[in-house]
């Protein structure tokens, strides 16, 4: 295999990545932050509005520490609250403030236009390919792992 098309791939997939999407500082959390609230909110379905951390654990695909250490940072914002689930006293609840709930709004309002932009410049039919090509990409990696 040409090791100069390896070198040009993997420079690619850091180069993509050093780029990747951020939020700006006044938004006072990370990309990966915003996508966890997101899935808080999406997937209340408890009454008291909470949803418990190995449901946000399977939806994100991401470790528990991972989930945890940023459920601690959340928490210390103000964003989220955690308890213990009144009706299984072994799983975690985890529920948006309103502090939270704002600043999920705002922050998805600007990555909503991020991403029309980025869209837009990039057309729809190169989207789909790259993210059919991502997805491809992520299942064969996901593959040699196991």
């Amino acid at each position: 295999m040409d090791d100069n098309l390896k070198e040009q791939f993997v420079h690619a997939i850091f180069r993509f990545r050093k780029s990747g999407m951020t939020l700006p500082a006044e938004f006072d959390i990370r990309i990966t932050e915003l996508f966890l609230l997101r899935s808080i909110s999406a997937n209340i379905s408890h009454p008291n509005k909470s949803v418990h951390v190995s449901v946000i654990q399977n939806k994100l695909h991401i470790t528990k520490p991972a989930v945890s250490q940023m459920l601690n940072s959340l928490e210390k914002r103000g964003y989220v609250k955690r308890e213990m689930d009144k009706d299984d006293r072994r799983k975690i609840a985890v529920t948006l403030t309103s502090a939270g709930e704002e600043i999920l709004k705002k922050a998805q309002e600007y990555f909503n236009l991020r991403l029309e932009a980025t869209i837009s410049r990039f057309g729809v039919e190169n989207t789909k390919q790259i993210t059919h090509l991502f997805n491809l990409l992520a299942d064969i990696n996901e593959d040699l792992k196991s």
